[in-house]
């Protein structure tokens, strides 16, 4: 069985127009008063629609047809009537029908039939046979079929059979889908077949008969008996077999008229499918050796004319701003019709009436003009003046269109022949326009890509960066100008080398496994290395690199542009200077903040050693040392000498420029440095430190100095939130997790506005008065932080206080290859 078509509204078509002009046929032939014009209208079908073999008409469409056909004929029966009629008017049918000299193949060949016309249903055959067989109708889901459309089908299947039979089968109607039934079940039995056949085999018969009785005369009558009888028989056969081979011949011309108009029409539609494939292949075919829009146009319309049975024919393109329309190509047309159209353009922006032209080219929609007189309202003055001189009267428009972008429109009409425009001519041309307009989409696409490929070539020659192409295998297959700029090379003597030819020794590895890795993937990747110019220089360059692909997405090469960033390297060494002075000069504003701490540090083991000094100077002017008790005091003076030497020694360490190398820091040594300095300033303002961090905590990666600059800042900026209340607390802890070191540190300060904290990090942002602070300190800290490896974040809820949390890498052997000089030494 055929797969049932799902439809679900009386608007889609639905029924072959064969069906419908059986209707017309019929009632031609048999209610000739009947206005076929005023049926077609009710109907909804217009002339083209009525003519064209391709159309198919709709639920609502057949519905509104019965209706109408009853009213004007009074015949309740006519679906029937008219389905009986069916095999006779369409004779494409009835020789497709008739080709089947077997009255089973009929049968069997009546689903097929019937699917061509309908697709409302399908028909199976269940059973079949000598002379009796079943079928049923199956109706496809969302189909609201009508029960007059089921008695059509029965006056179908007796047409059908009636051929054959010279009579109407019986057909019994025991399911029927419109009294609620699944389907229809269809039960056609038959007698034997009538008419020639009869005729035939009675004569066959009256010869066997006679011969007998001739034969039996001869043996038992006198021989006058025998040739008289014989005579009789003979004439009896003769007269039998002149009447049948007149029967024959009158069937043989019916059949032979039938074939003729079935042959004239295939051969009418096979020609117009031959042209119009033909006509489709070679438009096709124009875009692949035309480029120019107006030789396509040229060539399209003597493609149309060699084709296409139309008297005249022409292609209108628009302009870019699509103000109006220009003929381009045309054929048909007379000298002085050509000097006509050469000079006139069809308007498109007539504010006051939407002119057909302007409706086809901006609506896309399809028109046909059956009398240019009877539409002058609806073209513009100018436009229609144009087609008077040209003695236009009817044509048909469609538009020039590809993926939504109106191109033109195509116009056909017929001076000499006159013929009737059909629903399929609009079609016809639909895919001809529409192939045109690919190719015109081509040509266009084509001229902007040459006119992008020279653009872009001019932007890649002029511009300072290098822009090159390599293949597969690493090779240069193109090399913008500018290299020879930059190394020296001319862009000609590197095509055909390999890129890593010029790429700097200690970066030949990491390259090859970036290019290895590049062909398997489709993303961007940049990175910096040096490369060497033809003097054997180095040349530090950023590489930004994709996959080069062909126009079916598959892999070809990489594609990359390098820019000399020399400038960059010499601007960030700069920076790293002034980074190292701004840390130097923080260090010793910090150190001068944190100097009268110092001085007391310093001061109390001088007193003790003065005093110790004075006590002994006395006791040699009276002359009672004490041995044991001298040589008590000067080993405490030596302790406190050695205490004033270590402060002295950090001080130094501390105000060191030199301190970017990085190793294994313990994190309690540099908190322990760090209080040596703050200590003292801690105890005068009030303000208590505690940290939780044990001594066995395991060992950072860093810079003991660096670190250390980052809690003395830290703590320094504590302690100026703090110093307002008098008193406070900071407190610290740290956890080792994942290889990282994840430090606390807070205090019990105001904190920071939640608007301010993004900016804290900020170089200069401070929220102290002016001369109080410079607002480099915390851009220090981060800066540390950042060149270790580490992220800080900071949080303040309200007065709560302040909370920032850093986050240090673990040492461990593998970070020997952990950065040990700034990147842009």
């Amino acid at each position: 069985m055929n797969d049932v078509l799902n439809i679900s509204n009386d608007e889609i078509p639905l029924y072959n127009i064969r069906i419908l002009r059986s209707y017309v046929k019929y009632v031609q032939n048999n209610y000739p008063e009947v206005d076929i014009d005023k049926i077609l209208n009710y109907a909804d079908v217009s002339g083209l629609q009525f003519n064209d073999y391709g159309y198919w008409c709709s639920q609502s469409q057949m519905n509104k047809l019965q209706k109408i056909l009853i009213a004007e004929t009074g015949n309740e029966n006519i679906a029937r009537d008219t389905g009986r009629s069916l095999m006779v008017s369409q004779s494409i049918i009835a020789f497709y029908v008739l080709s089947f000299s077997n009255l089973g193949n009929v049968i069997r060949q009546i689903a097929k039939i019937y699917n061509k016309l309908s697709r409302a249903a399908t028909i199976d055959i269940i059973n079949l046979g000598s002379n009796l067989c079943e079928l049923v109708a199956i109706v496809a889901p969302g189909v609201k079929e009508e029960p007059y459309q089921c008695k059509n089908r029965i006056g179908s299947f007796e047409g059908i059979l009636k051929l054959f039979l010279d009579q109407f089968p019986i057909i019994e109607h025991p399911e029927c889908y419109h009294q609620g039934a699944k389907h229809c079940k269809y039960i056609i039995s038959w007698d034997k077949p009538s008419g020639i056949f009869k005729w035939l085999r009675f004569r066959n018969y009256l010869i066997i008969t006679g011969v007998t009785i001739s034969l039996s005369i001869l043996l038992f009558f006198p021989l006058n008996y025998f040739l008289f009888s014989s005579l009789i028989l003979v004439s009896l056969i003769t007269f039998l077999s002149h009447h049948v081979q007149k029967l024959e011949k009158e069937k043989l011309s019916q059949d032979i008229e039938e074939l003729g108009k079935t042959a004239e029409e295939y051969w009418g539609e096979l020609n117009v499918r031959y042209n119009v494939t033909k006509l489709v292949q070679e438009v096709g075919e124009i875009t692949s050796v035309i480029q120019n829009e107006k030789e396509i146009a040229s060539a399209v319309s003597k493609a149309m004319n060699r084709h296409l049975d139309y008297d005249r024919g022409a292609i209108l393109l628009a302009k870019s701003d699509n103000k109006a329309l220009f003929f381009t190509g045309w054929y048909g047309f007379t000298d002085d019709e050509i000097e006509i159209i050469e000079n006139a353009q069809l308007l498109l922006d007539n504010p006051v009436t939407e002119d057909v032209f302007q409706k086809v080219f901006v609506k896309q929609e399809p028109a046909l003009i059956e009398d240019i007189n009877k539409i002058d309202h609806l073209l513009d003055t100018e436009n229609l003046n144009i087609f008077k001189k040209l003695k236009t009267l009817s044509m048909i428009c469609v538009p020039i269109v590809h993926e939504g972008e109106s191109f033109g429109v195509m116009v056909v009409d017929s001076l000499k022949s006159h013929r009737e425009f059909r629903e399929g001519d609009i079609n016809l041309l639909m895919a001809v326009a529409s192939q045109t307009a690919i190719s015109i989409a081509h040509a266009r696409a084509f001229r902007k890509l040459l006119e992008s490929e020279k653009k872009h070539r001019t932007l890649v020659e002029t511009v300072r960066d290098i822009v090159y192409t390599i293949d597969m295998e690493g090779i240069f297959s193109y090399v913008s100008p500018v290299v020879e700029v930059i190394t020296g090379f001319k862009d000609k003597e590197l095509l055909g080398r390999h890129f890593i030819e010029i790429v700097d020794p200690s970066y030949k590895e990491t390259v090859m496994q970036r290019f290895a890795a590049g062909l398997e993937s489709v993303g961007t990747s940049t990175y910096e290395i040096k490369i060497l110019t033809k003097d054997d220089r180095q040349v530090p360059i950023e590489l930004n690199v994709t996959a080069l692909t062909d126009n079916t997405g598959q892999p070809i090469g990489r594609i990359g542009v390098a820019r000399d960033i020399t400038r960059r390297y010499e601007e960030e060494a700069k920076r790293q200077e002034m980074a190292m002075r701004a840390l130097t000069q923080d260090k010793l504003a910090s150190l001068g903040e944190i100097a009268t701490g110092v001085a007391h540090e310093i001061n109390q083991p001088l007193s003790y050693i003065k005093i110790i000094l004075q006590s002994t100077l006395q006791d040699l002017l009276k002359e009672k040392l004490d041995t044991e008790e001298l040589t008590e005091d000067f080993q405490e003076s030596l302790r406190q000498i050695g205490k004033i030497s270590n402060i002295i020694s950090h001080l130094r360490t501390f105000g060191r420029r030199d301190v970017t190398s990085f190793g294994p820091v313990s994190l309690s040594a540099v908190l322990n440095d760090t209080l040596i300095l703050m200590k003292e300033r801690l105890r005068i303002n009030n303000i208590s430190m505690d940290i939780n961090i044990s001594d066995s905590f395991p060992m950072l990666h860093g810079n003991h100095i660096k670190l250390e600059q980052v809690f003395l800042n830290l703590i320094q900026n504590s302690m100026d939130a703090l110093k307002e209340q008098g008193n406070g607390e900071i407190t610290m802890s740290a956890e080792s997790k994942n290889g990282y070191a994840l430090i606390n540190f807070s205090d019990t300060g105001e904190g920071i506005d939640a608007e301010l904290q993004e900016k804290i990090f900020e170089p200069f942002f401070t929220t102290k008065e002016a001369g109080k602070g410079t607002g480099v300190g915390l851009s220090i800290v981060h800066g540390i932080i950042l060149e270790h490896q580490g992220t800080i974040s900071f949080a303040s809820e309200g007065k709560n206080g302040a909370t920032f949390k850093i986050k240090l890498p673990i040492y461990k052997d593998e970070n020997a290859n952990f950065l040990t000089e700034p990147l842009y030494a």
